[in-house]
């Protein structure tokens, strides 16, 4: 079995947590920076949720949360994608109805 390892050709230095990490991956810089920042978000939210310090409870909050919002935000991919399929077939209808004429 073959795996294709992914190109880590981008470096960057972010904190999340308060923590120090070095992120490579192959994402550009900036968007290395935009999930750190939002994961960094959902650590201090968590933090203040629980109002204590205990780290790997604040990590496990923090991931459920994102987890949460990448199921939403799956779920309301696949509702786009349904109703974009709807209305393509509809257009196909009308364009079909049109050549007709």
């Amino acid at each position: 079995m073959s795996s294709i390892e992914p190109r880590l050709d981008h470096a960057r230095r972010v904190a999340i947590g308060g923590e120090s990490f070095s992120v490579r991956s192959d994402a550009p810089p900036e968007t290395i920076e935009k999930v750190a920042n939002y994961v960094d978000q959902r650590i201090q939210e968590a933090r203040n949720a629980l109002g204590e310090t205990d780290r790997f409870r604040i990590a496990v909050l923090a991931s459920l949360q994102v987890a949460g919002d990448l199921m939403e935000a799956r779920q309301e991919l696949d509702e786009t994608r349904e109703e974009l399929s709807v209305l393509r077939e509809k257009i196909a209808a009308l364009t079909h109805r049109l050549s007709e004429d």
